[in-house]
Formats: C-alpha cells, structure tokens, sequence
C-alpha cells in the first residue's frame, strides 16, 4: 500500500491550568450571556413609547454546581488537554505511537459533554478568564486563543483529521 504523501498539520494546545479559570467561571455569579447590537434599521430594536434603543440581551443559564462540586471532572479535563499537548509536539509518526487519535477523541467527548452541562459555547465578557491557546496548523510560532469550549473541541477535531 503506497504511503501518503500530503499530511495535514498538526494543532498543538500548549500546557495550560484549564482547572482554575473554569472554575472561577463557575463560581462567579455573573450569568454568561452577550448583547445584540443595535440596527437603526431594524424597527423591533426601538421601544415604542420613546424611541430609545432596548439592547437584545441572551443570557446561556450556568450549571447549577460550584467548581467545588465537579473538581475531578475539571481535573480530568485539564490532565486530558496536558497529554494532548505532551503527545501532539513532535511527528504524526510519534503522535499515532504515543496513541494521540485515542486521546483527541477521549478529550472531544469529554469537551463535548462539558458543553451540554451548560460550561461556555460563546464568547463574551464572562468567559474572558478562560484562555484556551493552540499553536496554529500553518503558522507554528502563531498562537489562537479563544475564550470558549467550542474552539477546543473544534482544535481536537482538526486532529483527529490530520492523524487518520
């Protein structure tokens, strides 16, 4: 069977403290959410009685447990991304040896499940502590950081792609 000759870059996460800024998310009583802005086009952003802008506000509802709560669920999460990023920093060849597949999807379920639990899908104000930083595919000294759950598991499925 010929080898490949074209290999999709890898995204390497940097080792990074996920469990104390999900945390401090967590336990702070800010709710997430983020504000529409304002068309003067668009009638349905007006009041009817004076004319002032109502700003669009959705607020995504937390989960209802303190960091407290589900610290070995956060643990878990933070030691998956750290072997990610141990495993990912050399070849394709060292990564599929040190079984990196396995671990990219065990990291996405997990990513995954975090998210129906109510932990941040959007960027905003709220989530700004939460710094999730990889290397970029194309451009290795270029570092993406977003502050959501959804860029991760995103980060993980680039991956899982480039490794099978």
């Amino acid at each position: 069977m010929p080898s490949p000759l074209l290999f999709m870059p890898l995204k390497v996460p940097p080792r990074h403290d996920l469990v104390q800024p999900l945390a401090n998310w967590l336990d702070n009583a800010e709710p997430t959410g983020f504000s529409g802005s304002n068309n003067n086009n668009n009638n349905s952003n007006y009041d009817d009685e004076d004319d002032d802008p109502v700003p669009t506000q959705w607020i995504i509802p937390k989960p209802e447990f303190s960091s407290v709560e589900c610290r070995s669920e956060l643990l878990r999460l933070a030691a998956l991304r750290n072997c990610l990023s141990e495993h990912l920093q050399d070849s394709h060849k060292a990564a599929l040896e040190e079984k990196a597949l396995e671990d990219c999807q065990d990291y996405h379920a997990t990513v995954l499940a975090f998210e129906k639990q109510g932990f941040p899908t959007v960027e905003s104000e709220a989530t700004e502590g939460i710094a999730l930083t990889w290397k970029g595919a194309f451009a290795t000294q270029q570092l993406e950081t977003h502050h959501s759950l959804v860029w991760d598991r995103v980060g993980c499925l680039w991956n899982v792609a480039a490794l099978q």
